[in-house]
């Protein structure tokens, strides 16, 4: 019986998050977001940057843009894109004021599978999350992070069936019937539904981390990003795109049809604007299982 209850113990201790942890859940805003490089100081998303932050009870995902991106499709236009957004997912823990991150998936790759810890200082309902090390895009240099988030304020009703984090069992995309598979046969993604929004990010299972224009392209090429608000009506997921990755659906709606079944769910789209090239048409179908 002793060994019994204190394997009980261990279990809540490993799955159950600190008070630190549960004081910081929720969906925040971002407000600004600046980098010390070297000792200058720059503003990698200019000073309106759009973004959300979800901090679930184990988990961080985040996504980020500058305020003036324009859609394009040269390789020059895609290197462009890459350079104004950011995005991460992973697992985290507290301990006292400091994030312990493990980095699941980056838009750069080079954070990804790596072990980040950020200093995070509450401050009514403002959250500033603090890096230093070395830079992301640049690694010759040294840097140090600060982001500001502001807490939304979560109603206590909601779609409360939808409501958790969800990790990418599969994608599937036909664009003009053609089978598309960006990223490749076992991509990594997480999405997040909160009361009333939401974030995807997904990566395709091989990314290389580089700088040049090519390099930077190929990696755009190679995620998916999306964060905003969202409504269900019966079984349709009709979701506002507040922030985009390529900026092809900003500011549109896009619907999808819902098919719970246990643990898993399962997004269907009906023929959408292609976000790569609007021109063409796709249909999407993502499965999701639900971690927590």
């Amino acid at each position: 019986m002793a060994r019994l209850i204190l394997a009980l113990v261990s279990v809540l201790l490993i799955t159950t998050p600190s008070l630190g942890q549960q004081s910081l859940i929720g969906t925040y805003k971002l407000v600004s977001h600046d980098v010390e490089v070297d000792g200058s100081m720059t503003y990698p998303q200019g000073n309106s940057p759009h973004g959300y932050l979800m901090l679930t009870p184990t988990h961080m995902v985040y996504f980020m843009t500058a305020a003036n991106r324009k859609f394009g499709t040269s390789v020059d236009d895609k290197a462009a894109l890459l350079d104004t957004l950011s995005a991460f997912s992973g697992s985290y823990r507290v301990e006292g004021n400091k994030l312990f991150v493990k980095g699941d998936a980056s838009w750069l790759e080079n954070w990804t599978g790596r072990d980040q810890i950020r200093t995070w200082e509450l401050s009514g309902n403002r959250l500033t999350l603090t890096i230093s090390g070395q830079h992301p895009r640049e690694p010759s240099k040294t840097a140090t992070g600060r982001q500001v988030w502001e807490l939304i304020p979560t109603p206590s009703l909601g779609q409360q069936s939808l409501v958790a984090t969800y990790k990418l069992v599969s994608l599937e995309a036909r664009v003009e019937g053609t089978l598309y598979e960006p990223m490749g046969k076992a991509p990594h993604g997480y999405l997040v539904i909160t009361p009333t929004h939401f974030i995807y990010f997904i990566t395709s299972e091989s990314r290389t981390f580089g700088t040049s224009v090519n390099e930077k392209a190929a990696l755009l090429d190679s995620m998916v990003a999306w964060a905003g608000t969202y409504r269900v009506e019966g079984d349709k997921f009709i979701q506002n795109m507040e922030i985009s990755f390529t900026e092809g659906e900003k500011e549109k709606t896009r619907v999808a049809t819902m098919e719970p079944s246990g643990s898993r769910l399962t997004f269907r789209t009906g023929r959408i604007p292609f976000p790569r090239d609007p021109s063409k048409t796709m249909i999407n179908v993502q499965v999701w299982e639900k971690v927590e």
